[in-house]
């Protein structure tokens, strides 16, 4: 039975292993494996993202890594990984972001992200990533980055092309850059990218 947030309690196990639900350790993973520059270098990314998370390395790793990515997904099935998907171009990023990520979570929540204080679980912190106001400044950057220009003429063609331009994320981040449908295929694409990482580690 999927998870129901509003009704059910936080886990604190992925796939029936103890882990630390910090969102600063996935903040962090997913940070550092849009770096990686290939999937040799991010091999030593996951060993970390499993240490940070409290789950076993070693001998361990291939069923740490299985329930690592299950708690990212927020406990969700996989999303279709074959061939066909191609990767996306990035919303967002939560290094390059993250002082506007900090402001709109102030704003909306009154959530200090940079406190050591605030303790929030993954899930959560994923939820209320999504809530935030449309009109606030992160969400109005990454509705210029994913905007579709088609159809789009003239000065609103204009306008788009330029906030494009001026909040464009650095291609070279996350690797190769492809247009991504949805959310989804760019879930499918990263996922896809640490499984091969892992097993080439």
């Amino acid at each position: 039975m999927d998870h129901c947030l509003i009704a059910d309690p936080l886990p604190a196990e992925a796939l029936g292993r103890p882990i630390r639900t910090d969102y600063r350790a996935f903040v962090r993973f997913e940070a550092a494996m849009l770096r990686a520059k290939d999937d040799r270098a991010a091999g030593p990314l996951i060993q970390k993202a499993l240490r940070d998370t409290g789950l076993p390395a070693g001998s361990q790793t291939e069923p740490s890594f299985e329930a690592l990515l299950w708690f990212y997904r927020g406990g969700r099935e996989p999303p279709d990984a074959s061939g066909s998907v191609p990767r996306p171009e990035l919303a967002f990023d939560y290094i390059l972001d993250g002082p506007q990520i900090a402001a709109a979570f102030q704003a909306a929540y009154g959530l200090d992200l940079t406190s050591p204080d605030t303790q929030l679980h993954w899930w959560r912190f994923q939820a209320l990533l999504q809530g935030l106001p449309p009109d606030c400044p992160f969400c109005r950057v990454v509705g210029w980055r994913t905007a579709d220009l088609t159809g789009m003429k003239g000065k609103q063609l204009a306008f788009y092309q330029s906030m494009k331009t001026k909040f464009a994320l650095p291609a070279d981040l996350g690797g190769e850059k492809r247009v991504y449908a949805s959310k989804a295929d760019w879930d499918a694409a990263f996922i896809a990218r640490l499984k091969r990482s892992a097993a080439r580690k």
